[in-house]
């Protein structure tokens, strides 16, 4: 078996759908004023989370290598073209 060239593009493209209706569900909660946190007491304390980070680290998917991976699919496309 060969070595995948890009994993991490492969589990985002893989995932996509998945995150795209988890992103859709989650703004719409959004939209009707639902926050994330959490109470003590009498005081609600908001998460402040970065969803998209949340939801690709749910799919186990690093969003730094997915970068890097993009980088290279780019400069092999560069490359082949001159």
């Amino acid at each position: 078996m060969s070595k995948r060239l890009f994993p991490e593009l492969d589990k985002l493209a893989a995932s996509s759908s998945d995150i795209e209706l988890i992103r859709s569900f989650l703004g719409e909660l959004n939209d009707k004023g639902y926050e994330f946190g959490r109470w003590d007491g009498a005081t609600f304390y908001p998460a402040n989370l970065e969803l998209d980070k949340v939801i690709h680290k749910h799919f186990d998917i690093d969003l730094t290598k997915v970068e890097h991976e993009r980088r290279l699919v780019l400069a092999q496309f560069n490359t082949q073209k001159e």
